[in-house]
């Protein structure tokens, strides 16, 4: 702590991360606080930045010193003109050959072509690879200014809410405290649903509520931690999945303090009254971050060496396709004994030749049948590894995937796809503590960090396995998380065509094990906590993410991000345009219309070149649309339309027709023109009917049920139509059959 002359007094804190400066500023009048590291910041940068702060206060700073290569320059006092006062840069020293460099000398000292040619490539090489990884920053955020109307908002918690209802209301808000499972009122229209979320599972059910009960309301989710606590981490995984697949009524994600302050509350109320377009957010130091996916640094020279292993390392999901890559890439650098689990151990498919493949590599191999999940099982295969042969590092592969659209997911699904990868990195972590180990790495995806339609349970896992590693990393334990976008190899969404379809659509490319496994080597070098490994082409990736809502994740990767798009088919008007345009035309051409428009987003998000692939009466799922690409349908007509429309709207309404009939009604009435649910489901059993192809004994059981329901239906009436009741009560299963056929228009 220095005083200067004015009085002010300034404080340096020297630390991790800079948890005091804000009370500093508090109880100390005329107070300057520096510090010198943060967490989420690059050091060197921060450090800079900070001393520079501390010169224009009037400390002395030698900077010759701090930067001995940069050229300092005396400003004038008044504008500048007529003259240049930026610094000219000093000539550039040769930097110190790294390997690659020397390797190049060399070759053309002794004007050898061919290594020339091999140094270009590995040249080439490591720049693609370095252009694959991505790291989390959090950028400040403006402080937004929050509405002074009045507003209303439901209050969901567990248990205690710390004051959050009491603080809403202290800034004008009107407030409705609710516990998990209870009903929601529904005489009361809510601006906004606020989530004190303890658990993944309550958040999810939440979400299905809310759509269930027709809160159209955005919700925001608040936690605490969520960096470095894995459970919190893991509704961050699955908030971002609820953004894409529910954009309408999503708010976001809010990391508070662990006691937030009256500052702190008012940047809360900020966050969820501003318009400011920022969905993921945490209040640190007085101020308001936004997170955000930007390019990791290129790995250093010295460390992007290839790595040595030693003694016993141990990968999960080892006979997997990406563990037995995996596997070969550690014999090649020196592996003496691959541990390899999986569930189903040597009597996996292909596990024989596994073996074989290490062995002739050089290494002993193991493969144990134990489900990693299982604490039990997993110390009882540590503790069988030979003393000679020390366990030296861990590689945590094991995964299961189980895609599905929220609403559609249950707590045995969820649980299905948590177990191997959370649990299974718990006793990992716990069980390893007292090994001397190189690495700990684990195999996340790119989906908890970008998030996924239809992949909420599994990007919510992987997003708990990067906040394990954050946390294990700042306790200087040895920890690595790659989150991958999908590897070019057979692997859990292997043969499934349409998925990967989509993702060549979208602008996400498969890489090729050799690059992913290069990929790995350089994040092994970062020393960072958590990078994102993927081979995407932004310009393809964003209209399509941000159609119906803005991604501010992705501002500093694609600045067009931040903005939602109008229309990511770039041939249809939007919103009120569509609607005018319906408006003049007859009736019958309103529907062409929209049958064209829905026609050609269904061609455009399974590939097709035409919208004539298309058959109009067909039911989507005959075309391969399942719950990924119906939301990325929905997301299209969304935008194109302007209306709001939900998850399932390709299951409910499930082909071009019946989907353009809700539609065309949504955009000229703000209603759908037959608001009863029963008709969705006549639409649906239609779509199964025509499918089905009963035999005779069950079209005459199902005819029977049909002449049931009808006569309960016309019971409640008092009578019926003269013409068409008549004829299906008096009509054969065969005919009834035809009759649907002809007169509901499907074939």
């Amino acid at each position: 702590r220095t005083a200067l002359e004015s009085g002010h007094r300034t404080f340096v804190e020297v630390s991790a991360h800079p948890v005091l400066t804000m009370a500093l500023t508090q109880i100390v009048d005329d107070a300057h606080v520096l510090d010198t590291l943060r967490r989420d910041a690059d050091q060197p940068t921060r450090l800079l930045a900070n001393l520079a702060k501390a010169w224009t206060l009037g400390h002395p700073v030698t900077f010759d010193t701090v930067l001995p290569h940069t050229a300092s320059v005396d400003l004038p006092t008044y504008a500048f003109q007529q003259q240049r006062f930026w610094p000219t840069p000093a000539p550039q020293q040769p930097a110190a050959a790294d390997g690659l460099d020397a390797d190049f000398w060399a070759a053309v000292e002794r004007e050898d072509l061919a290594a020339l040619a091999d140094w270009r490539r590995r040249r080439e090489a490591r720049a693609v690879t370095d252009g694959l990884a991505y790291r989390i920053a959090w950028d400040p955020i403006p402080r937004p200014e929050p509405t002074t109307g009045p507003s209303t908002w439901l209050i969901v918690a567990a248990g205690p809410d710390d004051g959050l209802a009491e603080q809403l209301e202290r800034r004008g808000a009107r407030t409705h405290v609710l516990s998990p499972g209870s009903d929601i009122p529904a005489d009361v229209v809510f601006d906004g649903v606020l989530h004190v979320a303890d658990s993944l599972t309550t958040t999810l059910a939440l979400v299905q509520t809310l759509g269930a009960a027709g809160v159209a309301a955005p919700l925001w989710c608040l936690t605490r931690g969520a960096e470095t606590d894995p459970e919190q981490a893991a509704i961050w995984g699955l908030g971002r999945v609820v953004a894409l697949e529910h954009p309408e009524r999503w708010g976001g994600l809010i990391d508070l303090p662990s006691t937030p302050d009256d500052r702190g509350w008012d940047l809360v109320w900020a966050a969820l009254t501003g318009a400011h377009g920022e969905d993921q957010l945490t209040i640190d130091g007085g101020g308001l971050l936004g997170r955000r996916l930007v390019r990791a640094a290129a790995v250093e020279p010295d460390a992007d060496a290839e790595p040595e292993f030693r003694g016993t390392v141990l990968v999960t999901g080892g006979t997997g396709a990406l563990g037995a890559e995996l596997a070969a890439w550690l014999a090649e650098r020196g592996a003496e004994h691959l541990l390899l689990l999986s569930r189903r151990g040597p009597g996996a498919p292909g596990a024989a030749a596994l073996i074989e493949r290490l062995e002739a590599l050089g290494a002993r191999v193991t493969i144990a049948a134990a489900d990693v999940a299982d604490r039990d099982a997993l110390a009882a295969v540590l503790a069988a590894v030979p003393a000679d042969l020390p366990l030296t590092a861990v590689f945590h592969a094991a995964g299961v995937l189980d895609d599905g659209v929220l609403d559609r997911l249950t707590a045995d699904r969820v649980s299905a796809v948590l177990r191997p990868k959370t649990v299974g990195a718990l006793n990992l972590d716990e069980l390893t503590r007292d090994h001397d180990l190189s690495a700990f790495v684990l195999f996340s995806a790119m989906a908890a960090e970008i998030g996924s339609a239809g992949q909420g349970s599994y990007a919510a896992a992987n997003a708990f396995l990067d906040a394990l590693a954050e946390r294990r990393h700042r306790r200087g334990l040895p920890a690595t998380a790659v989150a991958w976008g999908p590897w070019a190899v057979d692997g859990m969404a292997a043969g499934d065509a349409v998925v990967e379809e989509r993702r060549k659509r979208s602008g996400v490319t498969g890489l090729p094990a050799e690059r992913a496994l290069a990929a790995l080597r350089q994040s092994l070098g970062r020393g960072e906590a958590v990078t994102v490994v993927a081979d995407i082409d932004w310009e393809r990736f964003v209209p399509g993410l941000v159609a119906v809502r803005p991604c501010p994740l992705l501002g500093r990767i694609a600045p067009q991000a931040r903005q939602a798009l109008a229309d990511p088919a770039g041939d249809a008007a939007g919103g009120p345009a569509l609607g005018a345009r319906l408006a003049g035309l007859a009736p019958a051409e309103r529907e062409q219309a929209v049958v064209d428009l829905v026609r050609g987003h269904a061609a455009a998000v399974l590939g097709h070149a035409s919208p004539e692939a298309i058959e109009v009466d067909r039911p989507f799922r005959d075309f391969g649309f399942d719950s990924l690409t119906g939301v990325e349908l929905r997301n299209r007509l969304i935008a194109a339309a302007g209306v709001r429309l939900p998850a399932t709207v390709v299951f409910d309404y499930p082909n071009c027709v019946l989907l353009a009939e809700f539609v065309r009604a949504l955009v000229l009435d703000g209603a759908v023109a037959v608001d009863n649910p029963v008709f969705g489901d006549l639409d649906r059993l239609e779509a199964t009917l025509t499918r089905a192809a009963p035999d005779r004994s069950a079209r005459a059981r199902i005819a029977e049920r049909l002449h049931a329901l009808l006569a309960a239906v016309n019971a409640e009436d008092g009578a019926g139509d003269g013409t068409v009741t008549e004829r299906i009560e008096s009509a054969t299963p065969d005919e009834l059959f035809d009759f649907i056929d002809r007169e509901l228009g499907v074939s």
